[in-house]
């Protein structure tokens, strides 16, 4: 803990399991984020059926690994 002299670890993990991520990141991470995510927005995305795909020059892929719900 950034405090350990206020916070005990044990009732961070209790507030963090009570919460959602988004309070938790913006109220004990400090880093606020939309719902939605910040970079790229839902509605952006479209899904294609494989015999309806436009054509394509590229295809570009990227993976967020670490990421947690």
């Amino acid at each position: 803990p950034v405090w350990p002299g206020y916070w005990k670890l044990e009732e961070l993990e209790a507030v963090k399991a009570s919460v959602s991520i988004l309070k938790w990141n913006a109220q004990y991470q400090q880093n606020p984020t939309a719902a939605e995510g910040s970079i790229i927005k839902r509605d952006w995305w479209k899904v294609w059926e494989k015999d309806e795909l436009p054509p394509l020059q590229h295809v570009i892929q990227s993976y967020d690994t670490a990421f947690m719900k």
